[in-house]
C-alpha cells in the first residue's frame, strides 16, 4: 500500500488511531498562522484559512500543434543561472556528525545490487541554456510529458507512450489566456497526470510578482483538447512549489518564510469555473530553508475520505536540542481538512509525529549547496537534505 493510502485509511479510522505514530492530544486554537520556532511534542488544530479571491480562468483551445515552438538553445548561446532563493542558514549549525555508517546503504548492498535496464530510453529535451534544469516529467495512458526550466517560461514537450515527440518543445507561456502576471512565467515547473479525472496539470510561477500560474487540460488529450489557465496569487513568493492530486483538492506546498500549505478548488478547476485556494503554514524547522510535500494520489481509485496529507522529516539532533533521542528522528504529517464553503472551518492538524530510524541531514554542513561528488566533473550536487522528494504517492 502506498504512503499516502495507508495514512489516509489510519485517517479515516479516526484520529485518535494515529495515536500510535505518536499523535498526542489535539488542541483548539484560535484562527492564526502558526508560527513557532521549535517542533512541539504535542499536535495542534489551526483553524481559519487564509482564502484567495476567485481565480477566473482564461481557455487555449489551440491544437498545441500549431503553436511556436520554443527556441532553441546554440553553442554559444548565454547560459542563464536561475536564481536560487539562499534562505538555508550556513553550516554552522550543530548537527549530527557527518561520516557515521549509513545503515540503509549497509542494507542495499551497493556494488551488488543491479538497476534493471530501462524499457524504453529516449531524448528528452535538449538543454535550454538554463541551469538547473528542474526536469519533472509524468506520464498517463497516452502522453509522457516533461517539462524543464526555460530561459524565460518553463519548457514541455508532449510524447507518446513509444517516445515520439508529439508536441514541442513549447514555452508554457504560450498557452495563456487569462489575465494577471502568468502571461511570463519564470520555472520551477510541474506536471501531472490527475488518474482520478483522466486530466493534466503543469504549472509554474510568474516571471513578475508572486503567483502560482496553473493549468488544467480540459480533456484527457493533453494535445487537441483544449486548457483552462488558472493564477492563483500568493501573499509571499512561492518558491520550490510541489503539488499533489487528492480528491477534495490540489494540494501545493512552497518555501516561504514558514512553510505554506495551499489547497486548489479541483472540482471547479476541472471545470474550468472560477476557483479559489486556501493557506495554511506551519512552524518552522531550523533547516533555513523549509518546505512540506503533499502526498498524492497516483492509483485510479481514490483514498479513504480525509484531510490532504503533508510530509517533512525532522532530524531530533537538529530540532530538538537537549532532548534528542540517538535512537530515531520522526518524521511529521500535517492534515489539511479544506471546507471550500466556510473557510474559517478549514484545519491544519499537525504535527502527528511518526517514529523512524536514526538519519543524519548533517551533509556536508546544515544547508550545503555543493556536497555529493559525482564523476567527471569539479561540481558537486546539492544534497536537498532539507525536504522529503517529491513525488510523495
Amino acid at each position: 500500500m502506498r504512503f499516502s493510502r495507508w495514512l489516509a485509511k489510519c485517517l479515516d479510522q479516526g484520529l485518535p488511531r494515529v495515536a500510535l505514530f505518536g499523535l498526542s492530544v489535539l488542541t483548539g486554537l484560535a484562527p492564526r498562522e502558526a508560527s513557532a520556532q521549535e517542533p512541539r511534542d504535542v499536535s495542534v488544530v489551526i483553524r481559519g484559512a487564509l482564502q484567495s479571491d476567485a481565480a477566473v480562468p482564461g481557455e487555449m483551445d489551440s491544437d498545441l500543434r500549431v503553436l511556436p515552438k520554443a527556441p532553441e538553445w546554440r553553442p554559444g548561446d548565454p547560459i542563464i543561472e536561475k536564481p536560487m532563493r539562499v534562505t538555508r542558514p550556513q553550516p554552522t549549525q550543530p548537527g549530527t556528525t557527518p561520516g557515521g555508517p549509513d545503515l540503509l546503504l549497509d542494507r542495499t548492498g551497493v556494488g551488488t545490487f543491479a538497476v534493471p535496464a530501462p524499457n524504453l530510453n529516449f531524448a528528452g529535451i535538449s538543454f535550454t541554456g538554463v541551469v538547473p534544469p528542474d526536469t519533472v516529467g509524468a506520464p498517463g495512458p497516452n502522453h509522457y510529458i516533461q517539462m524543464v526550466n526555460g530561459p524565460g517560461s518553463s519548457q514541455f514537450i508532449i510524447f507518446d507512450k513509444m517516445g515520439n515527440v508529439i508536441v514541442g518543445p513549447l514555452e508554457l507561456s504560450t498557452l495563456w489566456t487569462a489575465a494577471g502576471n502568468c502571461n511570463s512565467g519564470a520555472g520551477d515547473p510541474i506536471v501531472l497526470y490527475d488518474r482520478l479525472a483522466d486530466r493534466w496539470l503543469m504549472s509554474e510561477f510568474a516571471d513578475v510578482g508572486n503567483h502560482l500560474c496553473v493549468y488544467i487540460s480540459k480533456t484527457s488529450d493533453p494535445v487537441g483538447g483544449g486548457w483552462w489557465n488558472y493564477d492563483f496569487p500568493t501573499p509571499q513568493f512561492p518558491d520550490y512549489p510541489k503539488y499533489a492530486v487528492w480528491p477534495d483538492a490540489y494540494y501545493v506546498s512552497t518555501n516561504e518564510s514558514s512553510p505554506a500549505a495551499y489547497a486548489l478548488d479541483r472540482t471547479k478547476m476541472l471545470n474550468g469555473q472560477p476557483a479559489t485556494s486556501q493557506r495554511f503554514t506551519a512552524p518552522s524547522l531550523t533547516f533555513g530553508f523549509n518546505a512540506l510535500n503533499p502526498a498524492s494520489v497516483d492509483s485510479p481509485a481514490p483514498p479513504p475520505a480525509g484531510p490532504g496529507i503533508f510530509l517533512r522529516h525532522r532530524d531530533d539532533e537538529m530540532h530538538n536540542a537537549g532532548k534528542n533521542n540517538p535512537n530515531q528522528d520522526f518524521l511529521e504529517a500535517w492534515m489539511f481538512q479544506v471546507n471550500w464553503t466556510t473557510p474559517a472551518n478549514s484545519t491544519f492538524t499537525g504535527p502527528i509525529n511518526i517514529p523512524v530510524a536514526e538519519f543524519d541531514s548533517h551533509l556536508c554542513g546544515v544547508g550545503s549547496f555543493n556536497c555529493i561528488q559525482q564523476p567527471g566533473t569539479a561540481t558537486r550536487l546539492d544534497p536537498v537534505s532539507e525536504v522529503v522528494m517529491w513525488h510523495l504517492g
